[in-house]
């Protein structure tokens, strides 16, 4: 028998059941606390969070220093935690640090991509980082030096108000408006450096006062780019324009009376840019109907362009007197809007004493060259100059609107639509109109008193403010409401005349108003009417455009 053979056999056995055990065993479980701790913070009035980084990586806690900067570079990040942890730093936070600058371009490149959504999120929004002001409030109240008002039995009026190019002073005119016949008085010219802090003195002193011995003050205006230069009007028809130092003043130079010159009192001055020499010239404009263009190169010897007024009646033409005249914008609604000035190719309105309101131009504009007076001065003499005859050009009219009966007090264009301007006339009805239509397309009356001035904001085209004889300012929001104004401010205080009204075109939260007696009160603006509203302008040329006036 070999040993290596195995022997099978086979039979039936019963089956055997073995139970299952695993729903009868317990698991074992043991609590452990997190890896990170509470973060503990502390307020050090900082801008820049730093996180401390232990030897295992675990965030222990966030301590909040004070640093002179908002942000730190990845760089800076390595290299201050190494400094803390010398050369402690494990494999895996180096490894973490290597992740990061793997993924920071990549996060940067995406927010910068988000940009564009950024853009129309945030289309109409501007940060707003100046002192929130709910209501208009007046700030400074500026008067003549008592040295002078003793003077005069009845104080003199505010006649106009012009605010200079850097905004940080407001030429102030002096005289009468109800005045006829000779004048024996002098009229005054003020300027006043002004703050737009809320908390400077509310009474500010002259800076620089200017007399005029010869008669009243009645049109000031200051140089569109030169801080320190203005021209102004008298009640004889006079044009002065000086030059303003720390302490006093200088005259440049003055019309002569002649026959071509104003001699009825100035309503109008106007700086206007000669867009064929790059020089300003200025444009007079008195009751006698005599819009005159005058040029500094040739001290205002003579005047190189007239126009005389003239309405057609029903035998012959007959001279109108011009009361306020206001250029059109043709850079209204452009990026540069307000960064340009008139020029002389461009229409402007023209209130007339009578009620009348054209809309004309300067038709030899193009010939208009100033620099040849330059040449002219040196080879002839002054004397031969003014033998020269002025020729009156009769301008017409490109268009004529509709208007109440009385006088026109004031013309004004629309900054932002070079489509619109409003008047101001005795029946105290303001009329906004459009270029192109006769008939007005606003009509709005403040109170059953006269209004005496009315001006588009230069900020906002739906802001008006209305300076009305009662002593009331009248703020409209033609956004919020097409009727009523918004604000209802009491000016004078005790219900003297207002004059005029003037905002200041460089610092939008200050606006000035004159009244009858001699008194400027300075008001700050409230954010509501001094910041542009969203779709603002878009919703101006919608209310008053051609097409949807039609």
């Amino acid at each position: 028998m070999n040993p290596n053979e195995v022997f099978y056999s086979f039979s039936y056995l019963n089956g055997a059941t073995i139970r299952s055990k695993w729903n009868q065993e317990k698991k074992k479980s043991v609590e452990h606390g997190m890896q990170t701790e509470e973060i503990e913070y502390t307020d050090l009035n900082i801008q820049t969070d730093f996180s401390c980084i232990n030897n295992d990586f675990s965030v222990e806690r966030e301590v909040r220093q004070n640093q002179e900067i908002q942000t730190e570079t990845l760089r800076e990040v390595y290299k201050r935690v190494k400094e803390e942890k010398g050369n402690q730093l494990t494999m895996d936070s180096k490894k973490i640090l290597s992740f990061l600058q793997t993924v920071t371009p990549l996060m940067e490149k995406e927010l910068d991509n988000a940009g564009t959504v950024h853009k129309i999120a945030f289309m109409d929004y501007d940060v707003n980082w100046s002192v929130d002001i709910e209501e208009m409030v007046v700030v400074h109240e500026l008067k003549l030096p008592n040295r002078i008002t003793k003077n005069f039995t009845e104080p003199l009026a505010v006649t106009d108000l012009s605010w200079n190019c850097k905004g940080n002073i407001i030429g102030v005119s002096f005289g009468r408006l109800n005045h006829n016949g000779w004048c024996l008085e002098p009229g005054y010219i003020c300027f006043y450096y002004i703050n737009s802090d809320i908390y400077t003195d509310f009474k500010l002193e002259q800076k620089i006062l200017i007399e005029n011995e010869e008669c009243y003050v009645m049109k000031v205006s200051f140089h569109p780019t030169k801080h320190n230069i203005i021209v102004s009007g008298t009640y004889d028809g006079v044009i002065k324009v000086y030059k303003l130092h720390q302490d006093t003043d200088t005259l440049i130079c003055q019309s002569p009376i002649e026959s071509y010159s104003h001699r009825d009192p100035i309503t109008s001055l106007q700086w206007v840019k000669n867009r064929y020499d790059d020089s300003y010239l200025i444009l007079s404009m008195s009751g006698e109907g005599k819009l005159l263009l005058w040029s500094l190169n040739n001290k205002l010897e003579v005047p190189i362009y007239a126009i005389s007024l003239t309405y057609a009646g029903v035998n012959r033409k007959t001279s109108i007197g011009g009361s306020c005249l206001s250029f059109l914008n043709i850079y209204a609604g452009s990026a540069v809007s307000q960064k340009n000035v008139a020029t002389t190719d461009s229409s402007f309105v023209v209130g007339t004493e009578v009620g009348k309101i054209f809309r004309m131009g300067i038709s030899d504009a193009k010939l208009i060259n100033s620099r040849k007076l330059l040449q002219s001065t040196t080879t002839t003499n002054t004397t031969s100059m003014k033998k020269n005859n002025v020729i009156f050009k009769e301008e017409k009219y490109e268009f004529s609107y509709e208007n109440g009966t009385g006088y026109v007090y004031t013309v004004d264009t629309n900054p932002f639509n070079k489509e619109l301007f409003m008047s101001c006339s005795s029946d105290g009805l303001v009329r906004i109109y459009n270029i192109f239509r006769s008939k007005d397309s606003l009509t709005l009356q403040p109170s059953s008193e006269t209004s005496m001035s009315a001006k588009f904001s230069p900020f906002r085209p739906l802001v008006v403010a209305v300076a009305n004889s009662n002593g009331h300012l009248y703020m409209y929001d033609l956004q919020q409401s097409m009727t009523e104004p918004v604000a209802d401010i009491d000016a004078s205080g005790d219900s003297k005349q207002l004059t005029c009204v003037e905002f200041n075109k460089f610092d939008s939260t200050l606006m000035a108003t004159g009244d009858i007696i001699g008194r400027v009160k300075i008001f700050q603006v409230s954010n509501r009417l001094s910041q542009l509203q969203n779709q603002e302008i878009l919703r101006c040329n919608q209310l008053f455009s051609l097409h949807s006036l039609n």
